[in-house]
């Protein structure tokens, strides 16, 4: 049976540096490793795996924030920091109960993110999973050189990312997992280097079998 980290409260914003072989919570990577989290997300709560596919297998600097309808929490592995990471693995909400908007706005939201920094023709999404309320998809950055946000770093880079889009009641919730790369042709049988298909495929397993989602109220 996988362990539960218990569910925790975390102030606005919270971020901070742990010893080499500790995690966050005081945790050693055995101790770590199959372990899930708990978290409450407005009217949701929401159980996801501890991300043991990071190269230290243990979470360094976190981060969390909450800001009227929009929530944000990330992790970045030991000896990383979130102002320079390579690995990064992040839950976010939005909280929209407007009739006019569903999953497919919420997934195309972030999708268009992508296009803008890395360009339309170096961007491209393949769906891993797609069901009522519940999609997931592989997406490669073949060039992050595009980008029209003036404070990005001038060293250009890929990305490799998962994400896993999931509706309940009234909350929108993404579980990614993210990874810089060397910069690569998306059209080249070399493919993407600097990250191996074991990796992605463990982190694609466990989102895809460690992640639940139930009310609020039937937590309390």
């Amino acid at each position: 049976m996988k362990k539960i980290l218990i569910g925790f409260l975390l102030s606005s914003s919270l971020s901070f540096l742990v010893a080499e072989n500790l995690d966050f919570r005081g945790m050693n990577a055995s101790d770590a490793k199959g372990s899930t989290q708990n978290i409450h997300i407005f009217d949701s709560v929401l159980t996801f795996p501890y991300p043991d596919w990071f190269k230290t297998g243990l979470v360094g600097d976190i981060y969390k924030k909450q800001d009227g309808p929009t929530f944000i929490y990330e992790q970045v592995p030991i000896n990383e920091n979130l102002s320079d990471w390579q690995e990064m693995f992040a839950v976010s909400a939005i909280n929209n109960d407007s009739p006019k908007y569903n999953i497919a706005a919420f997934i195309d939201m972030t999708f268009k993110r992508y296009e803008k920094y890395c360009g339309v023709k170096d961007f491209v999404a393949e769906p891993i999973m797609q069901k009522n309320n519940d999609e997931m998809y592989i997406i490669f950055c073949s060039d992050t050189n595009n980008s029209i946000n003036t404070t990005e770093s001038d060293t250009s880079y890929g990305e490799v990312a998962i994400f896993r889009f999931i509706k309940h009641h009234d909350t929108y919730i993404k579980i990614y997992q993210e990874w810089k790369v060397p910069t690569f042709d998306l059209n080249s049988a070399n493919g993407v280097t600097g990250i191996d298909s074991k990796t992605i495929d463990t982190a694609i397993n466990e989102i895809l079998e460690d992640t639940y989602i139930s009310s609020h109220d039937i937590m309390k």
